[in-house]
């Protein structure tokens, strides 16, 4: 505003700072995985380029088909909604090959990306033949509770039956070698 007695010059800016941020769409994944992964906080002014960035970070969870944004002005700031659509979390894959030592070997795998909302991935993976076999449970986080700090670990179990051969090259016998174990990593 302009006051033509004084000459004073009164200008406002209204910064559009955030008076609340939502999520919608998120029928599994819990709303705080997702403003976890957003750039901007509630009480900053929106800016577009962050915005966009937060975006890029929850879409790269692999977690939602699309994320889009809707912003809308309130009488105590913008008010910011995070629409997601979901993927599928749960998958079943199933294989199988052949090959001239292994002959006939078939594959299963039942994993989870998204157990309880949180993010967990568990995994179930089977591979087994007449001479090779291998049993393996894992689960895997990006992100434990709030933080940064990602994880995994995984249960075995694998049996191989190693054909064994003459200085000659011509096959003598078979050896079985079996492994069991766990391995952690944080």
């Amino acid at each position: 505003t302009y006051n033509h007695m004084t000459g004073d010059l009164q200008v406002t800016f209204d910064e559009g700072r955030l008076s609340d941020i939502d999520v919608a769409g998120n029928d599994r994944t819990r709303s705080w995985i997702i403003r976890a992964d957003f750039s901007l906080r509630r009480g900053e002014p929106f800016s577009a380029q962050r915005a966009e960035n937060g975006l890029a970070n929850i879409y790269g969870t692999g977690f939602f088909e699309r994320v889009a944004l809707d912003v809308q002005p309130t009488n105590r700031g913008a008010k910011l909604t995070i629409i997601v659509k979901e993927k599928k979390f749960t998958q079943l894959r199933l294989g199988g090959h052949w090959d001239d030592e292994y002959q006939g070997e078939m594959f299963s795998e039942l994993l989870d990306d998204n157990v309880f909302g949180a993010g967990l991935q568990i995994a179930g993976y089977s591979q087994f033949s007449s001479r090779r076999s291998k049993y393996q449970l894992s689960a895997k986080v990006d992100r434990l509770s709030k933080s940064l700090i990602t994880a995994r670990t995984r249960f075995y179990y694998s049996r191989l039956k190693r054909r064994l051969f003459w200085a000659n090259g011509a096959p003598a016998d078979y050896r079985v070698e079996e492994r069991l174990g766990w391995s952690a990593e944080a």
